[in-house]
């Protein structure tokens, strides 16, 4: 059995503080038992990295991603050829970073 995740999920089993936490656990730890595996689209897997950077820092965005991409719960295969690189612009007296996710 193949389910495709989104980020409120993703988020939700991330942060202990999401009221949906325990519950997004449980359903996972269930699933997988019965041999569930996990699909995590592109714009999904964007998504949420952005929002990890955003909210936490580019540190946890980074440990997160490589959890992700590593994970033996996940179809591998649309993650294997992934490459993360930051990107930093600066624009008068502001600078920015962002995360760009490539498939090499």
């Amino acid at each position: 059995m193949r389910i495709f995740l989104d980020t409120s999920g993703l988020i939700a089993l991330s942060d202990r503080k999401d009221s949906n936490h325990e519950t997004a656990r449980a359903y996972l730890e269930e699933t997988v038992h019965k041999g569930a595996r996990f699909v995590l689209g592109r714009n999904v897997l964007v998504e949420y990295i952005d929002g990890v950077t955003k909210r936490i820092g580019k540190k946890k965005a980074l440990e997160e991603l490589h959890n992700i991409l590593n994970s033996k719960l996940l179809s591998s295969s649309l993650y294997h050829k992934w490459t993360g690189t930051w990107q930093l612009n600066t624009s008068g007296n502001t600078m920015t970073s962002r995360l760009i996710l490539r498939i090499a």
